[in-house]
């Protein structure tokens, strides 16, 4: 009985040795490793997103130049007036176009304002404009035009489209 008292004792106490609280060598080398893998993550989808958003003041540019350049666009005619502009349809001319129409291929580097000036700071975005007939729902393609404006800017390239529709 006194042996068996013994044993118990010498278990238990070897028993409590290894109930210690902590972690061994090989729990802090794989924690460590889980952990550095999950910050390198983390990382990574900031510099992803980073490089994604590069500058978006650059993008909202672009996007201010084409709806500018649309408003412009569709505040015209949809058909042309008596005796109205006959080119040619340059940016040069571009306070002359008097219907949507005028404005299909227009191309231009340096954002000008529709009298012609330049706009500083705008030097380095280009202006693709292309407007051709579309059929939209039950309106026959003669009587509605797809205005596209693609605004290539230093880091970025836009591209807006819109509708003019023959009201007259």
């Amino acid at each position: 009985m006194l042996l068996m008292v013994k044993i118990y004792i010498l278990n238990k106490k070897q028993g409590s040795f290894m109930n210690k609280k902590g972690f061994t060598l090989i729990e802090t080398v794989i924690a460590i490793g889980v952990f550095s893998i999950s910050i390198l993550s983390i990382a990574l989808i900031f510099q992803l997103t980073a490089a994604n958003s590069a500058d978006p003041g650059t993008r909202m540019q672009s996007v201010l130049i084409a709806e500018s350049l649309m408003d412009e666009i569709l505040s015209k005619s949809f058909i042309k007036p008596t005796g109205g502009f006959s080119g040619p349809f340059t940016n040069a001319n571009r306070n002359q176009f008097d219907t949507v129409i005028d404005y299909n291929g227009l191309n231009f580097s340096g954002i000008t304002n529709s009298a012609g000036d330049s706009l500083p700071g705008l030097e380095n975005y280009t202006v693709n404009i292309t407007v051709s007939n579309t059929a939209i729902g039950t309106i026959p393609n003669s009587d509605a035009y797809l205005v596209n404006i693609n605004v290539i800017g230093p880091n970025d390239n836009f591209t807006l489209k819109g509708f003019s529709i023959n009201q007259e």
